[in-house]
């Protein structure tokens, strides 16, 4: 890690930036990923270039959302930020102990599902990897997939040169979304986004944890 940013790094924490270590971890495809420990803690960030600050901002809008939801663990956001040419997300760093157990998990995630809201999608954009997915709010839950998840991903691969023969076909799929799930009707909930065995683990204590919302 770079210094500079290390000591930048120390002062949002507010410790020394002599007495903290440096530790690789995993932390994905996309983000370098670090466990900073002095003598009494340690602490997780995730670090890239600065114009990826949108993600990790999102990420931590995210994970309060969850912690706010009193269900289930998830890393507590301690700031994001931006010096020089770098982005970083700071987060609690909690000590994984590979899979927990898959009742209590279903149970925690069934109590996050539980919280309610009256319409689709968020007050925030955030992303799927490193691409924008957009969240604006809609009433219906086929308006809000057709548009906001198949519509802007269509409109990404147009962008990027798709066969226009191609979009047609698939602009035609889109209008009919409303046929294939006409007895679907899906109440506004909580959800993680991005759930699957990469992202859950247990804590030492054995409880579920998820991350990478």
């Amino acid at each position: 890690m770079n210094p500079q940013l290390l000591q930048h790094l120390a002062s949002r924490l507010d410790v020394d930036a002599d007495n903290l270590r440096v530790q690789t971890s995993s932390g994905g495809d996309i983000n370098q990923a670090f466990r900073l420990v002095d003598d009494d803690n340690s602490w997780f960030v995730k670090i890239n270039l600065a114009d990826c600050l949108f993600m990790f901002e999102a990420e931590q809008r995210g994970l309060d959302l969850i912690q706010a939801s009193n269900s289930i663990r998830v890393p507590l956001g301690l700031g994001s930020g931006q010096y020089q040419q770098w982005s970083y997300l700071l987060l609690e760093y909690i000590d994984l102990r590979g899979n927990p157990d898959s009742q209590a998990l279903a149970v925690a995630l069934a109590a996050m599902h539980g919280c309610q809201s009256d319409s689709f999608g968020n007050d925030f954009d955030n992303t799927i990897g490193s691409t924008p997915q957009v969240n604006t709010r809609e009433n219906s839950w086929t308006d809000f997939w057709s548009e906001h998840r198949i519509g802007y991903q269509i409109s990404l691969l147009l962008e990027r040169g798709l066969d226009k023969r191609l979009v047609e076909r698939l602009r035609a799929l889109q209008s009919v979304i409303d046929y294939f799930f006409r007895n679907y009707s899906p109440l506004p909930s909580l959800l993680h986004g991005d759930l699957w065995s990469g992202n859950w683990a247990a804590d030492a204590a054995g409880q579920p944890v998820i991350y990478d919302p």
